[in-house]
């Protein structure tokens, strides 16, 4: 909380979840300033050549290599020619990262993945995109100007719902908006919303990636509250039969299904039910660090 707060002041944390989070995209500048301070070329050694981390090498909206093992050396001429060096998972790789993650994963009780990006002059990594993830971008070296636009044709993503492509060209929505980070500065662009960034100078930004808490968390919850009981553990003899076959029966099929809508309004009218489940979302035995699918920012 501490260092949200800090990204954020003079606005309250509970000003920005209010307006902004999960809503509508939010920029300041100056305030990541430090953070423009506190990597060295060996913390980005360490992100490229360790195996915690997953190192990709990105072109004009193209993946050219997944999971390239390469040394820092090679990962230079890679970014020398024109191409993006992407960390993924880099706080598992960095201390001051790894800190940064646990504190923002405690504070939104989701997993999180901090994604690194050293950028060439006057190149892009992706094209038009929108992510799974609540994602805030601080700035660290360079320049790199976003566009942000509305998503009306996915405004909620969860993994069941997304494309296999990301239909840009279809989207109508009015509503768009141009961000230029420096160094310092940092956005928050919230899950679903489409984006494109350009550099303008070299860059060096992290992508902190906050995987959102859905409504359908609630079935989670669910599977595992009431596997308690052995009404929901009995087996379901459901099959398909002809027409024709008297000895299949099926009113108490329909039977069943009233019986199971019963028990399950019973419990969710329960206001202990209510309590564990708010308890549930904020356990932080379930909150594992850096299990985001992220692939762009």
């Amino acid at each position: 909380m501490k260092v949200l707060q800090e990204l954020l002041q003079p606005v309250s944390l509970g000003e920005f979840v209010q307006r902004h989070f999960t809503r509508f995209p939010y920029a300041m500048p100056n305030n990541a300033t430090r953070y423009a301070h506190s990597f060295t070329e060996a913390d980005f050694v360490g992100m490229v050549e360790s195996s915690r981390s997953i190192l990709r090498i990105v072109r004009d909206g193209r993946l050219v290599h997944d999971n390239a093992h390469l040394t820092w050396a090679e990962a230079k001429a890679q970014h020398q020619r024109g191409h993006t060096l992407l960390v993924r998972h880099a706080e598992r790789s960095c201390a001051k990262l790894q800190a940064l993650g646990d504190e923002f994963a405690q504070l939104f009780h989701a997993p999180v993945d901090i994604q690194v990006y050293l950028t060439p002059d006057r190149s892009q990594a992706f094209g038009w995109h929108y992510d799974l993830e609540e994602v805030f971008i601080v700035q660290i070296q360079g320049c790199k100007e976003y566009t942000i636009r509305q998503n009306t044709l996915n405004p909620w993503p969860v993994w069941d719902n997304m494309p296999g492509d990301m239909p840009y060209d279809h989207e109508t929505s009015p509503l768009r908006l141009t961000c230029r980070l420096e160094a310092g500065d940092w956005l928050y662009i919230p899950s679903g919303w489409w984006h494109i960034a350009h550099t303008q100078a070299e860059s060096i930004h992290l992508s902190i990636g906050v995987l959102p808490v859905v409504r359908l968390k609630l079935f989670e919850f669910l599977t595992q509250r009431l596997a308690r009981f052995p009404f929901w553990c009995q087996r379901l003899a459901w099959v398909q039969a002809d027409e024709t076959d008297d000895l299949v029966p099926r009113d108490p099929d329909k039977q069943l299904w009233e019986d199971m809508r019963a028990q399950l309004n019973s419990l969710l009218a329960q206001e202990q039910t209510f309590d564990d489940f708010m308890a549930y979302l904020v356990d932080t035995k379930r909150t594992p660090r850096g299990e985001s699918p992220a692939d762009y920012a």
